[in-house]
């Protein structure tokens, strides 16, 4: 058995630390590739996020102004079917007079 000289155990351990260190370093690579990927997943997903939020507004004021018209169309319900046949034959009125002017 050969005996291992002092400078040849300290090449090896140096060659070892080198090698664990090279693993070190590709895994930090790795890991920080994956962390932008990651920060680049979470800026889509907020951008998404906020859009859906617009979208949720819109939809949401759409429906209030849905609500307020119903609202303003209790007013013909609240009409009696006589009311409702009277006005129903003065607009008829109208419009037969509206055409006839447009037609002359």
């Amino acid at each position: 058995m050969s005996e291992y000289t002092k400078s040849e155990i300290l090449l090896n351990e140096l060659n070892t630390i080198e090698t664990q260190v090279s693993i070190l370093v590709s895994n930090c690579s790795d890991l920080t590739n994956r962390n932008l990927d990651l920060e680049k997943q979470l800026e889509s997903a907020q951008q998404k996020i906020s859009e859906l939020t617009l979208r949720i507004v819109g939809i949401e004021s759409e429906l209030s102004e849905i609500k307020n018209k119903k609202d303003n169309n209790s007013l013909f319900d609240s009409l009696s079917s006589e009311e409702r046949a009277n006005l129903k034959s003065r607009l008829q009125n109208l419009l037969t007079r509206i055409d006839y002017h447009i037609s002359s």
